[in-house]
């Protein structure tokens, strides 16, 4: 009876502990999130403000940036859930209480660590599909309202000289910058060059037309209906040549690296299975050793994964940092276990940021750059845990 009593409350007291973590994690998320969501609609006001946008358009968005903001935000949560759980448990002597019925810090630590092994099972499942596909979602959408924002922007009768090299007039606008009347573009390509060319383009009309409107591309074309184009390739040595070219279509590609600033398919956009792939290749044709000549692309790659691994490890290690913090000395008793914390987060961001920098330069392996920052903090962790057995 004493055996069975002794497990039940032994039971109690790991479904307390795990509840109070709970939610001060969910608290801590969700604040996280939303401070990172505020920088990022700060860099994207510009391109939905007097758009038109529609509200499901804008959750749409939300929920992907939420997702994206993921990897960043659970291990941080993870972190001060748990150093303000145990705090509040010190402070009110719960764990002093926790201690006379026999159990012992590594038992209270049991139901802090399987519910961070959860999270972060649940965080690499996540980084596997759903994060980089959410990723690619979030691109196709900006890159649609960055085109939007760049048509809308054509006033009628009015030079339009946003995108560089590119001068375009219209005397009507339609249908917020979509639908153009008597289109005159002028074109510069290759100005810095010997040979350099211009193009002059006259139009009765000119529509938007987006190549993949359901899919990754970046390939927004101008369309223009029944006009004309004068070519001319102007030589610094000799006379150019000047080219006439009637036209009833033309469909002319906007540049799509000025219609959103860095809009290029990244290594986050892929699924780890996609990455492994990548550097499975790599490594499969010869390449076994790390050297400075190493492809750019592949250590890019390499970063990616071992970050998506890194930040499921991380939400045991701050699991382990914050336990250790959190607990204090005695009632009433404060170790500013948050400024402790705070600190040893920019000393590690600080190390990964810099070991990343050396990696791309060639002066590291990603290997290192990544694991090294928690390696130090998984150390540090275990030298404030062992000093626990002196406390409560």
């Amino acid at each position: 009876m004493l055996a069975f009593f002794g497990e039940s409350v032994k039971g109690i007291i790991h479904r307390y502990l795990g509840a109070n973590f709970v939610v001060p994690f969910i608290v801590s998320a969700c604040a996280s999130i939303g401070f990172l969501l505020i920088f990022q609609f700060l860099a994207i006001t510009k391109l939905i403000v007097n758009k038109n946008v529609k509200i499901s358009l804008l959750g749409e968005m939300v929920l992907y940036m939420v997702m994206s903001f993921l990897p960043l935000a659970v291990p941080l949560a993870v972190l001060f859930a748990s150093i303000y759980s145990l705090n509040r448990l010190s402070s009110d002597s719960e764990l002093l209480a926790m201690r006379s019925f026999g159990h012992s810090l590594l038992k209270m630590f049991m139901p802090f660590l399987t519910i961070g092994i959860l999270i972060a099972v649940a965080l690499y499942s996540l980084h596997m599909k759903v994060i980089p596909a959410a990723e690619v979602k979030l691109k196709v959408i900006m890159a649609s309202l960055a085109t939007k924002g760049v048509l809308t922007d054509i006033k009628p009768a009015q030079f339009f000289t946003d995108i560089p090299n590119i001068t375009i007039y219209a005397e009507k606008v339609a249908n917020e910058g979509k639908l153009l009347t008597n289109v005159f573009m002028n074109i510069k390509e290759d100005s810095e060059k010997e040979r350099a060319k211009e193009k002059i383009i006259m139009a009765k009309q000119g529509m938007l037309y987006d190549v993949s409107p359901n899919a990754y591309s970046g390939n927004f074309k101008l369309k223009l209906i029944e006009g004309n184009i004068i070519q001319v390739e102007k030589d610094n040595k000799v006379k150019g040549d000047t080219e006439k070219i009637l036209f009833k279509e033309y469909l002319y590609p906007l540049p799509k690296t000025q219609l959103i600033k860095g809009f290029t398919a990244k290594d986050s956009m892929r699924s780890t299975r996609e990455l492994m792939e990548v550097i499975k290749g790599f490594y499969s044709g010869g390449n076994k050793f790390f050297t400075l000549e190493k492809d750019i692309e592949i250590i890019r790659s390499e970063l990616e994964l071992y970050l998506r691994v890194n930040n499921s490890l991380l939400c045991f290690i701050f699991t382990l940092l914050g336990f250790s913090l959190g607990i204090q000395r005695g009632r009433g008793k404060n170790q500013n276990s948050v400024s402790v914390s705070l600190i040893v987060l920019v000393l590690y961001y600080a190390i990964l940021f810099t070991g990343i920098s050396m990696a791309k330069s060639g002066k590291l392996q990603p290997v290192i750059s990544v694991f090294l920052p928690s390696l130090i903090t998984f150390t540090l962790s275990c030298f404030l845990a062992r000093r626990l057995r002196w406390i409560v």
